[in-house]
């Protein structure tokens, strides 16, 4: 490479790939971060059954099964849980399993629970919610039994045939349907090509930025300098993001609530901010790369 060739054309062609390289960095960084987080259906699940998004999701469960309950006449305290927690969880991880799969039973992964796996060709999704029905169910038994209620014949058969109707309504039509069902796999689809698909056309991008520098030091220091200041913004926004205040802006979506939303927020931005960080190094790197090359050259051109 020639210093000599390196013009104000040449400047300007510099300065437009710099700011194509700065986009294509924000994509694929964006999409690597939320590929380790969200993009692993492993990771959610880890949230999902943190202490505070669990609870979030059983008392939501809990709640509609009582109010049912209630409907057809038996008047259980309020505070009664009916929802057991392994049942729960092993629904919850087939079911997150099966959605980021778009809706089709992973062919290997160690989340999915056989018992929670349906091969009826008249099933709208592979996931059976029936172990999860006959534990709750179970439950109002043991409950009634307990409060001393009156519990069988009718009441009772009218009473499990709606919890029924409303596990499968809440859970597989508004989640696995049309809600986090149809979300999730989209989701995780998208940030692992943004993540490939940017990393690729940066890599183009800095060869065509290495053809208008001219010269390797050149190169070496508007790329490290682009690098490292687009990665210390995504590490603020990984900041903001992981903030409760900002993702209580995000509402419900998906049909979760918004406190597991809060969570899943929370607990990945520290890996986001790792992705940034390591940008940031490696940015300050071929900057540091740059200003030795500088020096080098101004060595030689005083000797």
């Amino acid at each position: 490479m020639q210093e000599s060739k390196y013009t104000p054309i040449s400047r300007g062609w510099l300065g437009f790939w710099s700011l194509v390289y700065s986009v294509l960095l924000i994509v694929g960084a964006v999409g690597l971060g939320f590929a380790l987080t969200f993009g692993r259906p492993t990771q959610v699940y880890r949230v999902l059954v943190d202490r505070r998004a669990f609870a979030a999701i059983q008392t939501r469960v809990n709640n509609a099964t009582l109010a049912v309950a209630q409907g057809q006449g038996l008047e259980l305290e309020a505070t009664t849980n009916v929802t057991p927690e392994a049942a729960l969880k092993a629904a919850l991880r087939t079911g997150l399993a099966i959605s980021s799969n778009f809706n089709a039973v992973p062919a290997r992964t160690p989340m999915v629970v056989p018992a929670y796996v349906t091969t009826a060709s008249t099933a709208k999704t592979p996931l059976d919610l029936t172990p999860l029905t006959q534990a709750i169910t179970a439950e109002l038994v043991k409950a009634a039994k307990d409060q001393g209620l009156a519990y069988s014949g009718t009441m009772r058969q009218q009473t499990e045939t709606k919890v029924a109707t409303m596990i499968q309504t809440k859970i597989t039509r508004d989640l696995m349907l049309q809600g986090w069902g149809l979300v999730y796999p989209m989701l995780t689809l998208m940030v692992q090509t943004a993540a490939i698909v940017g990393a690729i056309l940066a890599l183009i991008v800095l060869a065509i930025m290495l053809y208008c520098s001219h010269s390797w030091q050149r190169w070496f220091k508007v790329a490290g300098r682009v690098t490292y200041v687009i990665a210390f913004l995504g590490g603020l926004g990984a900041m903001i993001a992981g903030s409760r205040t900002f993702v209580a802006l995000l509402g419900n979506l998906g049909g979760l609530d918004q406190i597991i939303w809060q969570e899943l927020f929370h607990q990945f931005a520290p890996t986001w901010q790792r992705v940034a960080g390591i940008t940031v190094v490696v940015g300050l790197s071929l900057a540091l790369v740059g200003q030795v090359l500088r020096a080098l050259q101004r060595r030689r051109a005083s000797n």
